[in-house]
């Protein structure tokens, strides 16, 4: 159904839709997997520095592995390289086996012939496949062959190492280097509450949410939503805490599934806090209603929604634990729903089955 502008957003009939808060299970993500497999990377970072700065590194390095960024760092991977010809594993593991290596400059690095060695290999285009980003930061002023006068350094003088780690981080998120893994890992919300802002010019919906890990070292997590508009360029999705969109796919005019990079390793049996924004392109083809659908259980579901107070809902209905399916059929019976003096609602559920549907549905929809 075309909605006219003008149209009062609370008033509009149109085909059923919902939104479901997805925790998928794990899952391969098809472009990601063959891109993995063309790159064969073994490491996202290489770290290439002098014994002397051997502390700082480590502190840099062990800042990684909790980020969950793989991180080769040779005091951490001694059994991967005794024994091994260390000229060649410079080589591959240099040249063709990190999506980045970080260059950490010194007086005493120039000097050294294995980080000599490190950073021919990163930076020859014989040895790369593909080529990795050489990125250089610097203990003091002393020149790196091999390393552009124009290109822009990083000064650690007065940089912590785990704030130098974040950095770093954040600039494999900036590169889209990263390697995602194919599988993401199991999870479930353990609550979430969503805010649904139908008073201003678009609508707005803002979810925060705790989530449990059910897999060992989760770093990225897979989120599909099915929206309540119909969008050629589905919705827009943004992190307000606890992570970063590193891809957005859109299945279908109603159907928008997002990667999340977590800004930190999650162990099995930890939680982890998230705030995401999700904003629709206009009120055409929204459907009044928001349908919240847990794959598995969850303990704590909160909705609010803001109307606006001059085109408030003719009837607001509550849904609690019905199957899709049941819901037109059972609207009449469920729970009426009123309006505060402020023009919203306030719903809570507890103890929420997997499968079924939790939320409102309002306006001529409810009829």
């Amino acid at each position: 159904m075309q909605v006219d502008k003008g149209t009062d957003p609370s008033r509009v009939v149109c085909e059923l839709k919902f939104i479901d808060a997805i925790e998928p299970q794990p899952t391969a993500i098809p472009s990601v997997a063959e891109r993995n497999s063309k790159m064969s990377l073994d490491w996202e970072v290489a770290l290439s520095y002098a014994g002397a700065q051997r502390e700082y590194v480590e502190r840099v390095a062990t800042e990684l592995g909790r980020l969950g960024v793989r991180c080769f760092f040779d005091r951490h991977q001694l059994a991967e390289i005794w024994g091994e010809n260390l000229s060649d594993e410079l080589v591959r593991i240099y040249g063709s086996q990190a999506a980045v290596v970080i260059v950490f400059g010194s007086a005493e690095y120039v000097q050294s012939s294995h980080t000599i060695a490190e950073l021919t290999a990163a930076s020859r285009g014989e040895f790369q496949a593909p080529r990795p980003r050489v990125l250089a930061a610097r203990f003091d002023d002393t020149p790196v062959p091999g390393i552009s006068d124009d290109q822009a350094w990083i000064d650690l003088r007065g940089i912590a190492p785990e704030q130098f780690a974040e950095e770093i981080s954040r600039k494999l998120d900036h590169l889209n280097l990263g390697t995602i893994p194919a599988d993401l890992g199991w999870w479930r919300t353990r609550w979430m509450s969503a805010s649904i802002h139908l008073d201003t010019e678009s609508p707005r919906i803002i979810e925060h949410r705790s989530i449990l890990a059910e897999s060992d070292e989760m770093k990225y997590m897979m989120l599909s939503v099915s929206t309540p508009v119909e969008s050629s360029d589905g919705i827009d999705i943004d992190t307000l805490y606890g992570g970063s969109v590193i891809r957005k796919t859109t299945e279908s005019p109603t159907r928008t599934s997002v990667v999340l990079k977590l800004t930190r390793l999650i162990r099995i049996g930890e939680s982890h806090a998230l705030g995401l924004m999700y904003s629709m392109p206009s009120w055409r083809g929204f459907a009044p209603q928001f349908l919240f659908s847990p794959l598995k259980e969850c303990d704590v579901f909160r909705l609010r929604v803001q109307f606006r107070t001059n085109q408030l809902p003719i009837e607001i209905r509550e849904i609690r634990g019905v199957a899709h399916r049941e819901i037109r059929n059972r609207l009449s019976e469920a729970p009426a729903v009123e309006v505060d003096r402020f023009g919203g609602i306030a719903l809570d559920f507890s103890d929420l089955q997997r499968g079924l549907a939790y939320g409102a549905v309002w306006g001529s929809a409810a009829e």
